[in-house]
């Protein structure tokens, strides 16, 4: 494998039929999120909704602001782990640099993932890094996430069972909780059926390589504490966020049971079927909280200003983008050990 060719043009879709589908994609997703925010909107009390938003105070904002800058500035420290298990030499204050710019792109690109590819491919431009050691430390950065982010909706799964009396999101819930499952066996199917085909050594080197360095964190103590570390304070920071919203809006939810619902409304919010995830979010987020006893108009309201509140905080990644395309070495020189 080309050492470069994750982040080489050959494959990027950026042919005519590659811009093509990007766009339908994209067109496709905004439609779904108007469709839904429009849906959610018609069905609110306008009254209630604007009494809710004006109890929000300035001190909330400021927090739940810098606390996602923050978080977004100090999770560099996992991305760094995989790096470290790949013996690729980084400096802190680049990881932390990117990780901002890419958290920016994150909320500018609609597939909400395009952040990841910026920060790989700024890191392997900057510091000379092999390209697909760099793609894999990323991939590796943004699974471990997603790991942690799953074993929380299983955590909160019976809990919310045991408190919401509606079938049928109980149902959704317990097909949630088993997504870290879905880690394990994925892995075993995809890796039985490669060697079962030959080509494990040859056509799926990455695929491979991702594998050796997830069982290499796995074997160290210290990765593991680094990565679960991270990972649940990033978590519980969230948590904290979209509940100190709702209180000021009068959500009425407590902590605890924020913790049952915002990572399950996070986790959906993945999925590419809108833009950033907007409309999936406030549709799963308020249709879970009306199930512990939360009201639709501040339901919807709490996850939609998490999601300005967001956007804004990844604004000063747009300052360090173009500060970093302004530096003489910004793209260029290897940066030494």
């Amino acid at each position: 494998m080309n050492a470069n060719e994750p982040f080489s043009r050959r494959d990027d879709g950026s042919g005519p039929d590659g811009r093509n589908k990007r766009i339908w994609l994209n067109i496709g997703q905004a439609a779904v999120t108007i469709a839904v925010m429009a849906f959610l909107f018609q069905r609110m009390d306008k009254a209630l909704l604007f009494a809710a938003l004006d109890n929000l105070t300035p001190a909330v904002i400021a927090v739940s602001l810098a606390l996602l800058f923050l978080l977004n500035a100090v999770c560099f420290l996992r991305w760094r782990v995989f790096l470290e298990i790949l013996s690729l030499p980084a400096p802190a204050f680049l990881l932390i640099r990117f990780n901002i710019i890419g958290f920016f792109f994150n909320q500018l690109l609609p597939t909400g993932l395009g952040g990841d590819a910026v920060k790989g491919w700024l890191l392997h431009r900057t510091a000379g890094l092999p390209g697909s050691e760099v793609a894999i430390s990323v991939l590796a950065d943004r699974l471990a996430g997603l790991f942690w982010l799953s074993l929380f909706t299983t955590a909160g799964a019976p809990f919310f069972v045991q408190a919401s009396g509606d079938v049928l999101l109980n149902f959704l819930v317990r097909l949630a909780s088993l997504i870290p499952f879905c880690f394990f066996g994925a892995y075993f199917v995809i890796r039985r059926l490669a060697e079962k085909a030959g080509f494990w050594r040859e056509k799926m080197a990455f695929v491979r390589r991702l594998n050796e360095v997830a069982a290499l964190s796995c074997r160290s103590l210290r990765h593991v504490l680094a990565v679960m570390a991270v990972s649940v304070v990033n978590q519980m920071a969230l948590i904290g966020i979209f509940w100190l919203i709702g209180r000021d809006i009068g959500l009425g939810l407590s902590f605890g049971r924020c913790f049952l619902i915002v990572p399950l409304a996070i986790l959906f919010s993945m999925l590419p079927v809108s833009l950033g995830g907007w409309g999936v979010r406030e549709t799963v987020f308020a249709s879970l909280a009306k199930a512990l006893g939360g009201d639709l108009e501040p339901a919807v309201l709490t996850s939609a200003l998490y999601g300005l509140v967001q956007m804004a905080a990844s604004l000063p990644g747009a300052a360090v983008w173009l500060f970093h395309k302004n530096d003489p070495g910004g793209d260029s020189g290897k940066v030494g050990d």
